[in-house]
């Protein structure tokens, strides 16, 4: 078996997130967290000023706490960054979350990580991530820029125009083999003739319902 990681999707929506540093591999990793909906508490003994103008924009959601490393802060959290430059406290915040049964990212040793986080870049409500497992990040970064560069406007227009049809067949009225059989049809057809079929499952609906 090939010793790869699982590839997931969270949502961090509401929940408690910690980094341990505040150097410029955390403050990237904030953003994204905070993009994300997190709960975010950063602790370090200098908090820099990137951080504090990053508080003023989330003040509700980060939570910036200048002083030395306690496993209190874990309490109740679900994520983990150990973002220092000393690899005996890395260890040491690695340690506590094995000890909590929380995950955990040493940013600096993928050895010590329980994950990691991928190249990745979102358009509306795609998101499209590259992983070379940490062997290369640099790769990684250069396939993700690729993707992105040809990317295909229309993609993203298209998964909204699915995901509308899709929720409105879920939704409806229709029986249980209905509903199968229009999802079944609408994974085959091409984009064009969305919009023709959307009508056709309307009308179909409307009879029902009425």
């Amino acid at each position: 078996m090939i010793d790869m990681g699982y590839p997931i999707v969270l949502n961090l929506k509401g929940k408690k997130v910690v980094i341990i540093g505040a150097g410029i591999v955390a403050f990237k990793k904030a953003e994204k967290l905070l993009d994300a909906g997190a709960i975010l508490y950063v602790l370090a003994q200098d908090i820099n000023l990137e951080f504090m103008k990053l508080k003023e924009i989330c003040s509700e959601r980060l939570f910036c706490i200048q002083g030395k490393y306690t496993s209190d802060i874990l309490k109740d959290c679900i994520l983990v960054f150990a973002a220092t430059s000393e690899s005996e406290l890395n260890e040491r915040i690695k340690s506590d979350c094995i000890k909590y049964n929380i995950l955990c990212n040493v940013v600096s040793d993928k050895g010590l990580s329980d994950f990691i986080n991928p190249a990745s870049f979102e358009r509306g409500k795609v998101h499209i991530s590259v992983s070379t497992d940490g062997e290369s990040p640099k790769i990684a970064m250069d396939i993700r820029d690729c993707l992105e560069k040809n990317f295909n406007p229309q993609w993203e227009e298209h998964v909204v125009k699915y995901g509308e049809i899709r929720k409105f067949i879920l939704n409806s009225k229709l029986g249980k083999m209905a509903k199968k059989e229009k999802m079944r049809i609408l994974s085959e057809l091409s984009p064009e003739h969305w919009d023709a079929f959307f009508n056709e499952i309307k009308m179909e609906v409307y009879a029902v319902e009425n």
